[in-house]
């Protein structure tokens, strides 16, 4: 039984589950802890945060204002802190505390909001009491661990004493009401945090640690997080984390004394705090990385090093993995937010981490069907066998062995786009359960479709050229049920709430002109898409009477090698003429040859066309500068087209492309007799985005040309 029960506290102390049927999965912050410190999790004592749990003052009017009575205890241990202390005071305990309340100020903090205590001239504090005979105290353990999130609101001068967090009095060294108290110290270290710990330990000194940094800056935002961890044999060490770097180290030979002292928040310091987090356990490294990492994403804080930033899914942040020691140090099952995460520590390297967060999205859609809208962000960091269960309990949704078989998992890289990553979900206890081993970083959620295909729209009519003055109508459709189809005349993609895209919910009138119509269908999954391809089609509608400008293919501009130039009209039956020489083209005219083929241009050479039809007024000329031999790097050869929109377009226009390596690239605009109007550089990242002011340009047709070392792409817009 001995053996077991040591068993148990070094399971316990090393973070260590073992898997039963569904996870005894921690559910403080960061999935770190419950309020127990049982199934090997350290025991989360106290939970302030200022987004939950506030009872605030009202008015005479009956209104409720920012000052704060009661900061309501999340932990499950209703150590709540009370603005009025009634608990039993200590024999011979001796303190002053100030009568002002703090006030709560929202928005403050990454859209979080935090608690103001003081001002620059009275000081607020919170009280929560605490009895020794309390199953649940405080203090009176061999390990403990305190987190905050806080800046200081007032920088006093010198030699000024201020106390942060105290179960301490006043009445001097080595009382049995001490027994640890967070404060700056005062002196010429006034802006220093000191650590003591036990003022009352017989004839021993009581200890101190002293951080290196000084906190200075009332505008900075600080997670501190001080672990006082007992290890394996008689010394404890006592670890002072400052954003998630290592600012102090010493070591100890006490546990925490058992005091009757009230736990004071904030009772001679003036600091504005968003969370207060404590264990009655010391956290081994792997639960404060996981601690850390998930305050920093909640509050959009920065680590020396991150393992989870995804700032826009940061609700609800756990974590599994392991810190920094040899073996042993794992924490393999958190919850949150409706989710666990569970973890083989023997497939655990150092510092391998899957850390996942929410969009705060409701977890069940309001149509009843089951599906979620709550979408999850997965970083993974290294290799491990791990599983996620989504858990339906305390959603109003029940779920049996049936369900589960209907729900699927999906995956997305962008959190727009989603594809099904596994159709093998279980029943565990009212959760759906996935291996997650290979899932890799990406954006997660669950519902019942059981094809992530979603067939390609259908245009009618598709790409017919036209030449009466009448506007067109093109219907659109999809052959998947359910979908939603979103479209824009500009060029650019279509997109759900994307500025330009509509939602297709009848034909669409084409206007006079070129148009160009792009087209993706969509189910929606609550938050993120099935998706279809992206279908095109070009529209140029000229007025009945004329012959629509002849076009030439490939586009005018420089080229490294011989072209063959074609001439097309999409006047049904038009025939063309052109030059060579730089005379304006015409059917009489003995410089002007009748178009029937392909011309072939292997030297510069500017080519004039014009288009005729039957009763027909003639078109507009078309002028196209070619250049042989004008681009600098032969081996460009690669001429892939350009994402160019809106086009046509009157003031700017955007150039997409993925097909660039990163780098730089020189984007040149060609005038359709191809004199060079425009040159940029621009540097590749990832993907070219660039946009182009061409509102002083003459209306016309112009071709578009990025180079790069190893790649030439070109396309033509249209200035209006």
């Amino acid at each position: 039984m001995k053996k077991q029960i040591l068993l148990l506290s070094v399971m316990t102390l090393l973070g260590i589950t073992v898997l039963a049927q569904l996870p005894k999965a921690g559910k403080g912050p960061g999935g770190i802890g419950n309020d127990s410190g049982l199934y090997y999790q350290p025991q989360n004592i106290i939970w302030l945060r200022a987004d939950k749990g506030l009872d605030v003052e009202y008015d005479g009017n009956g209104d409720p204002t920012s000052t704060v009575l009661t900061w309501f205890d999340q932990s499950g241990n209703a150590k709540d802190a009370v603005s009025t202390y009634n608990g039993t005071k200590p024999a011979g305990y001796v303190i002053t505390l100030p009568t002002a309340k703090p006030q709560v100020e929202y928005n403050k903090l990454n859209g979080k909001p935090w608690l103001r205590f003081g001002s620059s001239s009275a000081n607020a504090t919170l009280i929560i009491p605490d009895e020794a005979a309390n199953p649940k105290q405080i203090d009176g353990c061999a390990n403990m661990c305190i987190a905050m999130v806080f800046k200081r609101s007032v920088v006093p001068p010198p030699n000024t004493f201020e106390r942060l967090i105290m179960k301490w009095d006043e009445s001097g060294d080595h009382t049995p009401n001490r027994a640890f108290a967070i404060q700056f110290d005062g002196g010429t270290d006034y802006d220093k945090l000191n650590l003591n710990i036990n003022g009352y330990t017989g004839t021993a000194p009581r200890f101190d640690q002293k951080s290196s940094f000084a906190f200075r800056d009332t505008n900075a935002m600080y997670i501190f997080l001080w672990n006082y961890r007992k290890n394996f044999g008689t010394a404890y060490n006592v670890y002072l984390y400052l954003n998630g770097a290592l600012d102090a180290y010493s070591s100890y030979s006490t546990a925490v004394s058992n005091s009757n002292s009230p736990f004071v928040i904030s009772s001679t310091a003036k600091l504005c705090i968003a969370e207060i987090i404590m264990y009655r356990n010391g956290l081994n490294s792997a639960q404060s990385i996981i601690l850390q990492n998930a305050l920093a994403a909640k509050y959009g804080l920065n680590l020396p090093t991150r393992y989870y930033n995804n700032y826009g899914t940061s609700t609800d942040v756990i974590g599994i993995g392991r810190g920094e020691e040899d073996a042993f140090f794992y924490h393999t099952a958190s919850s949150g937010g409706n989710l666990i995460l569970w973890g083989d520590s023997l497939t655990m390297g150092k510092r391998e981490f899957i850390m996942a967060g929410h969009d705060t999205a409701q977890v069940i859609t309001a149509d009843g069907s089951g599906n979620w809208s709550r979408e999850w962000y997965f970083q993974v960091t290294g290799t491990i066998t791990a599983k996620a269960y989504f858990d339906f309990r305390n959603t109003g949704f029940a779920i049996d062995a049936s369900e589960a078989n209907a729900y699927n998992l999906y995956y997305s890289t962008d959190g727009i786009f989603y594809s099904i990553k596994d159709t093998n979900g279980t029943l565990v206890d009212s959760t759906v359960m996935y291996d997650i081993s290979s899932a890799g970083t990406g954006y997660y959620k669950i519902g019942k479709l059981t094809s992530s295909t979603v067939a390609d729209p259908v245009i009618t009519p598709n790409g017919l050229p036209y030449t009466d003055t009448a506007a067109v109508n093109v219907t659109l459709s999809c052959a998947t049920g359910g979908s939603s189809i979103y479209y824009t005349l500009d060029g650019s993609l279509p997109l759900p709430g994307k500025t330009g895209s509509v939602l297709y919910t009848g034909a669409i009138t084409i206007p006079l002109g070129f148009t160009q119509l792009k087209a993706k269908a969509f189910i929606n999954l609550g938050g993120g898409y099935f998706a279809s391809g992206v279908v095109s089609s070009t529209y140029l509608l000229v007025p009945t009477g004329q012959v629509s400008a002849p076009e030439f293919s490939p586009l005018p501009g420089p080229y490294n090698n011989t072209q063959s130039v074609t001439i097309t009209s999409v006047t049904p039956g038009a025939a063309i003429y052109y030059s060579t020489d730089g005379s304006t083209p015409d059917s009489s005219s003995a410089t002007s040859q009748l178009y029937t083929g392909a011309i072939s241009v292997a030297t510069n050479k500017v080519i004039k066309a014009i288009a005729y039809q039957g009763t027909l007024t003639p078109s507009a000329v078309t002028t196209g500068n070619y250049v042989i031999g004008g681009i600098s790097n032969p081996k460009i050869e690669n001429t892939t087209a350009l994402n160019v929109y809106p086009n046509p377009a009157s003031g700017q226009i955007t150039i997409e492309n993925t097909g660039f390596a990163n780098g730089p690239v020189i984007i040149k605009v060609y005038s359709h007799t191809g004199a060079l109007v425009h040159s940029v550089e621009a540097v590749v990242s990832g993907s070219l985005e660039e946009t182009i002011d061409v509102s002083a340009l003459t209306p016309g047709i112009y071709l578009i040309e990025v180079t790069s070392k190893s790649a030439r792409k070109v396309e033509r817009f249209i200035k209006q």
